[in-house]
């Protein structure tokens, strides 16, 4: 097991300029390797401060129809899949276990919240290639 730690704060420089890409200071960290087969797993924790919305907190990037596979995100204290699906309500100011496990072969995205799953669904013929990506 491997623990990695990164965050960003109000005054976190962002990769390239906020003018540029109209983005608040942001933490990125690619985890894991590039994959087109197998059952991949991520599990950690995260924290999202009050008042914080639009923060994306994982992404798996590589799909046949779109960028990403998976985008986990907060809006207004919600945890989404994408913007839709919910997946926890009011978890500002709270520690989230966050598990995902990818099953290449069988086609499957499925997320814990918590230790409870809450979604899981089929990705349909993949990938390209595939990774982890996490963003604060």
């Amino acid at each position: 097991m491997e623990l990695k730690r990164f965050g960003s704060t109000a005054t976190t420089s962002p990769f390239k300029s906020t003018i540029q890409l109209g983005r608040a200071p942001k933490s990125e960290f690619l985890y894991g390797y590039d994959y087109t087969s197998g059952v991949w797993q991520f599990e950690g924790n995260f924290l999202v401060p009050q008042g914080t919305s639009g923060a994306t907190i994982m992404q798996i990037f590589g799909s046949p129809k779109q960028a990403t596979t998976l985008q986990l995100a907060v809006y207004n204290g919600d945890l989404k899949y994408y913007r839709d699906n919910l997946l926890a309500v009011n978890i500002y100011n709270k520690w989230v276990r966050l598990n995902v496990i990818h099953n290449v072969s069988a086609r499957t995205v499925t997320i814990f919240i918590n230790g409870e799953r809450k979604l899981e669904f089929d990705v349909g013929v993949c990938c390209v290639v595939v990774y982890f990506y996490l963003t604060k």
